[in-house]
């Protein structure tokens, strides 16, 4: 089964079993990634939910609220798939895997983004600079 996911407007092929999610924190494993490691967490960064599709782009599951990435790993040379071939002989496909691991803010976490974007906007009518020392 080839999986991918969906972020924002961007498609990810999976790794077989690509996917672990916990309460607060879940863990993306991509393969097949032409982004850079920046592009793919600025892809991830502040996203609603992300989206397991199949094959055909049907919706297999959506996780939401995991909007804060945690962080963003490369692996080169990470075995990411297998087969047995006429000899019967196992032979390992390799490639490069992004991790991405992401986190659900906590309460605090958001209320505080929230009250900093109000001070940021009340500054911003009141044009007053806050990078001012």
């Amino acid at each position: 089964m080839n999986e991918k996911i969906k972020v924002k407007n961007k498609e990810y092929a999976l790794l077989g079993n690509g996917v672990s999610v916990q309460d607060t924190i879940a863990q993306f494993k991509l393969v097949d990634v032409s982004d850079t490691v920046e592009d793919v967490e600025a892809a991830f960064e502040g996203a609603d939910s992300v989206k397991v599709l199949n094959e055909t782009d049907e919706v297999l599951a959506v996780y939401n609220g995991f909007s804060h990435v945690t962080y963003v790993t490369k692996e080169n040379d990470v075995v990411i798939g297998s087969a047995v071939d006429e000899n019967e002989e196992q032979e390992v496909a390799t490639g490069t895997v992004i991790t991405v691991t992401l986190k659900k803010p906590s309460m605090i976490e958001h209320e505080l983004e929230h009250m900093q974007a109000e001070i940021e906007y009340l500054a911003m009518m009141a044009d007053i600079d806050l990078e001012e020392e």
